[in-house]
């Protein structure tokens, strides 16, 4: 905040109601001159003690009364009221740098402060002070995202704005599988979902979630997948398998990779890419993702319409907690707001209990580790398969819960066809799955459920 006229203008700003939020951001070392350092002065008395911003005529009414209490001379009180009612008359709207420059100051002056305050401590608190210290400089960074989302999360009245509410209807970005998004309430997902993919433990999570990825890429959207277990070189290997529908060693056959370069050229026509990352479980945060995505976009001008995090249950929570056991739910709101600020979804992986491990259907009541996952993600859908569908190649997936969408009530199944060695996956009819399974000799018993459940 270089110039004299500046400083105005951010006091200007400061001084409007919808604009409280900025007020203790900044102190008086933010102004040069001594009528704008009292007018902020002023201001954040009037805010401590009521609560919001003043109005004109109650701004002057505080500044006579604070005026008095610090003896100040009537001539420069009368100056000082022509100067204040003069903040209230100019009203710009361009408030970009004004916001930018308010964020920036509070952000170096935090760091600035955190950075005095702990290395004292660092001293003699070893590498756990270095991790709160890192933890603290991770909010502080955040602080322009936390301050925007009470900008854009404002929803403003029913009625009034009917219009609007209807404009407003989020429409759903339809995955691979039709049945599953005749499943949802909106066609398919959307921001700012969290949608958990439920599975036993190597039953083709991670092989559902990339099929889900590599057919949103050939959507034309862009996808960032953070993994935590695999490795980002297996994981771009089984993308590409899931590209080419072949197995691992048929990628360097010549044939195979002169397909791989038409069909990579045909799905970068779409304007679609997707982008992965490694991060070490239970040692990194959403914050970590977040700051990796807005160098991506400063760097690439890249952002993701979908985000896939296999797992989120690998991850720490951002502000974390002593003995902490809802550290997982903890993770899920933290990827839910950042859904809600990058306007994106997410699909993350998770698997079933021990005892659940062996049952053809899972229910809500089979997620592991923290229960609260269930309740606190947007839909949960379970890949269930039996011993025999596994060895047909067959699976079932099926909605286990949702805020929005249909219940499972024992016919709204999405039978799937699997060849885990290509990393391929497409949906089939129910006839088809129950034929597969027949061929092995299922029971009478199962195969006439299977060929029950039509298609509707």
């Amino acid at each position: 905040m270089k110039t004299v006229k500046f400083q105005k203008k951010v006091l200007r700003f400061l001084y409007r109601k919808e604009n409280k939020r900025y007020v203790e951001l900044v102190d008086d070392k933010c102004f040069d001159t001594a009528e704008l350092k009292l007018g902020h002065e002023v201001l954040r008395a009037y805010v401590k003690e009521f609560g919001a911003v003043p109005d004109v005529i109650s701004a002057v009414e505080y500044l006579t009364r604070f005026a008095l209490g610090k003896q100040m001379k009537p001539d420069v009180v009368t100056e000082m009221v022509g100067y204040v009612e003069g903040l209230f008359e100019a009203r710009e709207e361009d408030s970009g740098l004004v916001v930018k420059s308010i964020l920036d100051y509070a952000g170096t002056k935090r760091a600035s402060e955190l950075m005095k305050n702990s290395i004292g401590k660092m001293k003699d608190g070893g590498i756990a002070a270095v991790q709160a210290m890192h933890l603290e400089l991770g909010k502080i960074a955040q602080l322009d995202q936390r301050t925007l989302e009470l900008e854009t999360n404002k929803g403003g009245f029913l009625l009034a704005d009917h219009l609007r509410s209807i404009n407003d209807i989020v429409p759903g970005r339809p995955c691979f599988l039709p049945k599953v998004n005749r499943m949802t309430a909106a066609g398919g997902f959307h921001t700012p979902q969290l949608v958990i993919l439920l599975s036993a433990p190597k039953g083709f999570k991670t092989g559902l979630a990339l099929n889900m990825a590599v057919e949103y890429v050939r959507d034309g959207l862009n996808v960032y997948y953070v993994d935590c277990e695999n490795g980002y070189k297996s994981i771009k290997t089984r993308a590409q398998q899931v590209m080419m529908e072949c197995a691992r060693h048929e990628l360097t056959e010549s044939e195979t990779l002169k397909t791989l370069r038409q069909v990579v050229k045909r799905m970068r026509l779409q304007g679609g890419d997707m982008v992965v990352d490694h991060y070490p479980a239970y040692n990194s945060t959403v914050a970590d993702v977040e700051q990796n995505l807005r160098e991506l976009y400063e760097e690439k001008a890249w952002r993701p319409d979908v985000i896939v995090w296999d797992y989120p249950d690998l991850m720490k929570p951002i502000v974390p907690q002593k003995e902490d056991n809802k550290a997982i739910s903890r993770v899920y709101f933290d990827i839910i707001n950042l859904n809600n600020r990058l306007g994106c979804f997410s699909i993350g992986v998770s698997q079933v209990n021990r005892a659940a491990v062996t049952k053809d259907v899972f229910t809500i009541t089979d997620f592991a580790a923290d229960f609260g996952k269930a309740m606190n993600c947007h839909s949960s859908w379970a890949l269930c398969r039996t011993d025999k569908e596994v060895e047909a190649g067959v699976g079932r997936i099926v909605p286990v819960a949702q805020r929005e969408g249909v219940r499972y009530k024992g016919r709204n199944v999405c039978f799937v066809r699997i060849d885990e060695e290509k990393m391929f996956m497409r949906e089939i009819d129910p006839r088809e799955a129950a034929r597969l399974v027949e061929g092995l000799g299922a029971t009478v018993k199962s195969t006439k459920r299977a060929k029950a459940l039509t298609d509707d």
